[in-house]
């Protein structure tokens, strides 16, 4: 009964969502064609649920009706996340090899070789990939995968409700137990806050191998098999995600703010402090959290620091460990 109960309050605020759009959609078109000439209007193309492009369309107004966020919420957490971005590239970039990253384009170049019957160029640039690779084993034999490439992107279209996440996330659990995986993805989709670096690396254990039984393919006129040997090579390349949560990062620029404002306003860093709070709940319920043992004692210093606050009890360093124990965390994601 308790899961039926569930599945029926998902859905019927997956319901709910569906109305709001189309209510927003109805008044929109209105709008523009009482404002906008014909020639000049711009139809609305697609507009579904929990889509990006109608995020876009709709505007913040839209966003904030349905229950979820824009890309960034707002001027301050924009800020905070874009340099949580800036830092999460650069870490990632320190990471890459020129010997990696030159080894990978000596493989494709010798498949384009292969490709055009030309045996002794596709030799000559697997002994150049096969060379930096062994390099790279003898500096560090125990290096399992070298990173060659990055991407970094801020997906956000988490709710900024917990109680909504948590819906999401009992959706998901129903939708799983029944085997409907096409909506458990769904739903998932729509509980992502994340500043996401994803790095590709070559793995040191089957890559250098693999050029050396292509290499000795091509020696035996085998070009097919050695063309097919690299592709594949190429096609093991592993990709390891790394995340941060938004609202973790918002958490932490909020409780930075109350540091700054708690001499001079109690009552705003107070509210500063709840918003943190909130953040780490939010942040919780959509499974950022939910495995690490700090979130119980971060929890119980916030509680512990607006308690002092209210009864003007100096602060001394509390302020600093809870800020200690969130970048921490936030450093440790983006090992």
């Amino acid at each position: 009964m308790k899961k039926l109960l569930t599945q029926v309050r998902v859905h019927l605020l997956r319901f709910a969502y569906l109305v709001s759009i189309a209510l927003i959609c109805f008044v929109s078109t209105c709008f523009i064609s009482a404002s906008v000439s014909p020639a000049n209007a711009t139809p609305i193309l697609s507009i579904a649920f929990g889509s990006t492009s109608a995020n876009e369309q709709l505007g913040t107004n839209a966003n904030e009706q349905l229950g979820t966020k824009s890309e960034i919420s707002s001027p301050t957490t924009s800020e905070q996340v874009e340099e949580q971005k800036q830092s999460a590239v650069k870490n990632a970039e320190d990471l890459l090899d020129d010997g990696a990253i030159s080894a990978v384009q000596q493989t494709k170049e010798a498949i384009l070789d292969l490709e055009a019957n030309n045996p002794a160029e596709a030799l000559q640039h697997l002994e150049e990939a096969t060379g930096k690779l062994d390099i790279l084993l003898a500096r560090e034999p125990d290096l399992a995968l070298i990173p060659i490439s990055s991407t970094v992107e801020i997906i956000d279209t988490a709710p900024l409700s917990k109680d909504i996440a948590e819906a999401f996330r009992d959706g998901v659990t129903v939708a799983i137990e029944k085997g409907d995986y096409a909506y458990a993805r769904e739903l998932l989709a729509n509980m992502i806050s994340e500043v996401r670096t994803q790095i590709v690396n070559v793995p040191l254990a089957t890559y250098p191998e693999a050029m050396k039984i292509a290499a000795g393919l091509i020696d035996a006129n085998k070009l097919e098999e050695a063309q097919e040997v690299l592709e594949v090579a190429l096609s093991t390349l592993v990709i390891v995600e790394r995340t941060q949560p938004i609202p973790v990062i918002d958490a932490q620029t909020s409780l930075v703010g109350a540091v700054a404002i708690a001499p001079d306003d109690k009552d705003e860093a107070i509210r500063l402090l709840d918003a943190a709070r909130e953040d780490l709940r939010l942040a919780k319920a959509l499974g950022y959290l939910s495995k690490d043992r700090n979130y119980g004692e971060l929890d119980k210093q916030i509680d512990d620091i607006e308690g002092k606050l209210k009864r003007d009890i100096d602060l001394g360093s509390a302020f600093e460990k809870v800020e200690d124990k969130l970048s921490s965390f936030l450093e440790s994601l983006s090992r």
